[in-house]
């Protein structure tokens, strides 16, 4: 059982991430776009992964749990990633060039990301 719970949250992380770092998608809105839009107005990229982070205690619980994976990340995508590295998918790919600066919860989460959208399907 506890097997299952595992896989399920490593699945489960694995695609919140990959859907935030690929940037605002449908499944982000559905999940977190209100939160974004009440606790982060106008922040983008880096600095709303950020902003949702900073405000993890006041976030609906889809979005805290959507987002729960990248939470590790949030302190590397604001100072790492400037507003100009995000869109389509490049957040990810600024954090993922700069890994001798991301913390070892962050490189794991950005594992799990990889792994996910390099899957065969």
């Amino acid at each position: 059982m506890a097997w299952r719970k595992l896989v399920g949250l490593a699945l489960a992380a694995s695609l919140a991430a990959a859907a935030i770092f690929a940037g605002r998608n449908p499944d982000f809105e559905d999940a977190c776009g209100a939160d974004a839009t009440l606790f982060c107005p106008g922040e983008l990229g880096g600095q709303l992964v950020g902003c949702l982070a900073q405000n993890q205690s006041k976030l609906s619980p889809k979005c805290s749990d959507y987002g729960a994976s990248l939470w590790p990340c949030a302190a590397e995508a604001q100072a790492q990633c400037a507003l100009s590295d995000v869109g389509n998918g490049s957040l990810k790919q600024c954090l993922m060039s700069r890994p001798q600066a991301l913390s070892p919860a962050c490189l794991e989460g950005l594992k799990l990301t990889k792994a996910s959208t390099s899957a065969p399907r």
